[in-house]
């Protein structure tokens, strides 16, 4: 059983035939062993960076619930309980810091894959890691790195919350115009379990893949992405030089396409493009989310 160093909440491993049962079709016995199962927890990427230093490479954390469940740019990820998947990844690429940025793009189109092949259906990518039915968000990929003194990346832990099993009443009322779930989409109950693990399998998958495979996931992405020929309007969350006034400003443009490094390539109303990566922009849809 893995011990965090540091302080953390009482938690049990649910060791039933239930997990077992199902994860037999998917999951061998010895990857199992190396998924964590939490009743309930504030953050699952919180708690694995916790246990990072003695976790081995792949080690996954789910919970049944998470009380402070995070999303992108600081953002709370509602996460009610036995409803949906919450999920952290661990890896430790062979890679430089700007080159694993592309992970959370490549992690969008692995939970694309389990998703389809699990229910039937396939989802849209809203750049970057935000999955889409019916222009509403039902996925989120928060990816967290650690760099030692050295700049090396220590760990690198990938968040992944899933709504599920949700009803309408089980979301914030002001996100009913923009959350879904995977039920209230199909008109019936997902096993989250059964999705839970293609989701594993697929990144591990991943990991297997990276970085050589970078062709295939890019023309996946794109094939998956909803921006392409989009209205948008983009506003910078990261500024270079506190003078430059133009970096605080809201602008609009038309979405070209996915550039060969994942990024947003943008063509503005003032004529000129960009190609947008993910930590420089927010990017909203001008008339609602994902339209």
């Amino acid at each position: 059983m893995i011990r965090s160093k540091a302080e953390k909440p009482n938690w049990t491993r649910k060791v039933n035939k239930g997990y077992l049962m199902e994860a037999e079709s998917v999951l061998t016995e010895e990857r199992m062993s190396k998924v964590l199962f939490l009743e309930s927890i504030d953050s699952t990427n919180l708690f694995l960076k916790n246990i990072s230093e003695e976790a081995p490479d792949r080690q996954v954390v789910m919970a049944d619930e998470q009380t402070r469940g995070r999303g992108r740019l600081g953002r709370s990820f509602e996460s009610p309980k036995n409803k949906g998947i919450y999920l952290s990844y661990l890896m430790r690429p062979s890679s430089i810091p700007e080159d694993t940025a592309l992970i959370t793009a490549w992690t969008a189109v692995a939970v694309c894959r389990a998703v389809k092949k699990i229910c039937n259906i396939e989802p849209g990518i809203k750049w970057v890691n935000d999955l889409i039915l019916n222009n509403k968000k039902f996925c989120g990929i928060l990816t967290e790195m650690d760099i030692d003194e050295h700049g090396k990346i220590r760990s690198l832990i990938i968040g992944i919350g899933v709504n599920v099993n949700e009803d309408t009443g089980d979301l914030d009322a002001a996100l009913k115009d923009k959350a879904t779930s995977l039920k209230q989409e199909l008109g019936r109950e997902i096993n989250r379990n059964v999705l839970a693990f293609e989701i594993i399998r697929e990144l591990d998958r991943m990991y297997d893949d990276w970085p050589d495979e970078k062709e295939g996931y890019l023309n996946e992405y794109r094939r998956y992405s909803i921006m392409t020929g989009k209205d948008v309007s983009v506003t910078r969350i990261a500024v270079t030089d506190d003078k430059d006034l133009e970096a605080y400003k809201k602008r609009y443009g038309r979405v070209l396409g996915i550039g060969d490094d994942f990024s947003l390539t943008v063509e503005f109303d003032d004529g000129s493009r960009e190609n947008l990566n993910a930590g420089e922009v927010s990017v909203r849809g001008m008339y609602g989310y994902a339209r």
